[in-house]
């Protein structure tokens, strides 16, 4: 337990350290249920940050401070809607992507920040909503980075269903975010090449 100031963690409790140099690990969000921090807990359907921390090793009673810079486990897919030339009222009610490059759940091991997929390929929900507009509207989602693969987006809107694939596979990679534009007609949807 510890509090916060800034960018300096305070532990609540002391911490006691010996004359024996110990390595100090981090992961975020922190959760007490977690025993094993090899094997941290993932699921995107959250869609929040996971963090882990770069090891630091040397941290004795003589030189009790530890230095953490925080590492992103976690790729982003992020998509800008467009109306296009769609002459609906371009009600949103579900997108879902998919992709053998991404998964939605697994684990963190939080000293080597490694991820472990578990269900690459599965169809994650991003349950979002949006009406379009004139003005492009974002959304996006966090995935675990399993490999390469395409990205399929299905869209339910004005009781239609719209789906496209991107033209390349993407390899995601942890700390990325990957950029689709998405542009709507009347009878299709046309993804663009990530940026």
């Amino acid at each position: 337990t510890s509090s916060n100031s800034g960018q300096t963690w305070t532990a609540t409790s002391p911490i006691l350290l010996t004359g024996t140099k110990a390595n100090v690990y981090a992961y975020y969000p922190y959760n007490s249920n977690y025993n094993d921090i090899t094997a941290i807990p993932i699921d995107v359907t959250e869609n929040k940050d996971v963090m882990w921390a770069t090891p630091y090793s040397g941290a004795y009673n003589a030189s009790p401070t530890a230095t953490l810079p925080m590492n992103h486990a976690l790729s982003v897919i992020r998509f800008s809607l467009s109306k296009g030339d769609y002459s609906g009222d371009g009600n949103i009610t579900s997108i879902k992507i998919k992709g053998a490059g991404m998964a939605k759940t697994g684990s963190l091991n939080a000293k080597t920040g490694a991820v472990t997929p578990t269900d690459a390929g599965t169809e994650i929900d991003l349950g979002a909503t949006a009406t379009l507009s004139s003005t492009p509207t974002n959304v996006e989602q966090l995935v675990i980075p399993t490999g390469s693969g395409s990205i399929q987006v299905t869209i339910q809107m004005d009781d239609k269903t719209f789906e496209a694939t991107s033209s390349a596979p993407i390899t995601p990679t942890q700390s990325k975010a990957y950029k689709f534009g998405l542009a709507f007609s009347d009878s299709k949807l046309t993804m663009s090449t990530v940026t």
